[in-house]
């Protein structure tokens, strides 16, 4: 395979493309020149691992709906207590029963 002239010059003009730009940002100083190099890859890996937490969230959320109603089957209603088996807070509802029907 050979490396044709358009080819290297097209390479040379984006190498010096990089290097004046790098330059231009951060001067002489070539440990930040490598810190800002390390940036891509680490805002790429902190999105993978939010999207795998994700996955991992929405799987368990899926998982825990399949529990409540199985798929097929019948779905469970919430048990809710009935009005009788509530507690009425002390002079509530008997004083306000009372109260209208005198």
């Amino acid at each position: 395979m050979s490396y044709t002239y358009d080819e290297q010059l097209i390479d040379a003009v984006a190498v010096r493309r990089q290097r004046l730009t790098a330059a231009l940002m951060f001067g002489p100083d070539r440990l930040r020149r490598e810190w800002h190099d390390r940036i891509r890859p680490f805002i790429g890996g902190a999105l993978l691992a939010a999207v795998i937490a994700a996955g991992c969230v929405a799987t368990s959320f899926v998982q825990q709906l399949f529990a409540e109603n199985p798929p097929g089957g019948v779905p469970t209603a919430p048990v809710t207590p009935s009005p009788q088996s509530l507690p009425t807070p002390a002079g509530g509802a008997a004083d306000q029963d009372a109260g209208a029907a005198a």
